[in-house]
């Protein structure tokens, strides 16, 4: 592979070798054969990271029938234990309708992928402006399988300056649904406490999906701690900050 001068000559050694993607790829250049060459022996993982590239290079119909039957096949999804957000961050990166509704579908399939989540939940996810761009997208894709992954049993709030009651379907893949969730706002991260409060909502988890840059309101574990006391001592919190997600973008 290091001594071929031509593109015929590293696809023979691509494929003659069985030389796997992580050696191929670094010789791959722009060359649209030499990817080719590289896409049927690609696990999972790899595929997602390099879809982007496959399409740019015009052979993405050539290998439809491998890259759906990877992203659309239940078991080489879950084995992966690759989280929704990273086949959604593939999704942003094409354009071709049939790559993209094959990562709908894989995000549906990678809900499996998180963990359990028994009993009730509550899963309240900042909106507000400093969210805008790659981290809602991130909270609300979390906020959504998060809900699927409980089976609908509980709730999932959207706040900002204010509260919305956001009602995730069973049916509709969970990228569409995260995809109406938008930033706006201020961010005052004890209101949505304060509804179940309000509602004397028993959940047995509250998950908050948040940058963590609250502007507004009383602080959030004031208003958790009166939950506590009033409604629920036993109830399990968590907070996932996805300010990490912007900077890594």
């Amino acid at each position: 592979m290091k001594r071929a001068e031509t593109d015929q000559e590293k696809v023979a050694a691509i494929t003659e070798g069985r030389l796997p993607h992580e050696v191929a790829s670094a010789f791959a250049g722009k060359s649209p054969a030499v990817w080719s060459a590289i896409v049927p022996q690609m696990p999972i993982l790899a595929l997602v990271r390099h879809l982007a590239t496959i399409e740019r290079l015009g052979i993405a119909d050539q290998h439809r029938e491998y890259i759906e039957g990877k992203l659309t096949n239940p078991e080489a999804v879950q084995n992966s234990k690759i989280l929704p957000f990273t086949f959604a961050k593939a999704f942003q990166r094409v354009s071709t309708p049939w790559i993209q509704d094959a990562l709908r579908a894989a995000v549906d399939l990678s809900f499996t992928n998180l963990p359990e989540l028994p009993g009730r939940v509550a899963v309240l996810v900042d909106r507000s402006g400093s969210m805008e761009g790659n981290p809602v997208q991130v909270a609300a894709l979390f906020g959504v399988a998060l809900m699927r992954k409980a089976n609908l049993n509980g709730r999932l709030l959207l706040f900002d300056h204010e509260v919305q009651e956001f009602h995730v379907s069973g049916r509709d893949s969970i990228l569409s649904q995260a995809e109406r969730i938008t930033a706006r706002g201020g961010t005052d991260l004890e209101k949505p406490v304060r509804v179940l409060l309000e509602d004397r909502d028993r959940v047995d988890t509250i998950i908050v999906i948040t940058d963590e840059q609250q502007n507004a309101g009383s602080p959030f574990l004031r208003r958790l701690l009166e939950y506590r006391q009033k409604v629920n001592p036993a109830v399990k919190t968590f907070v996932v900050n996805v300010a990490p997600y912007l900077r890594a973008s």
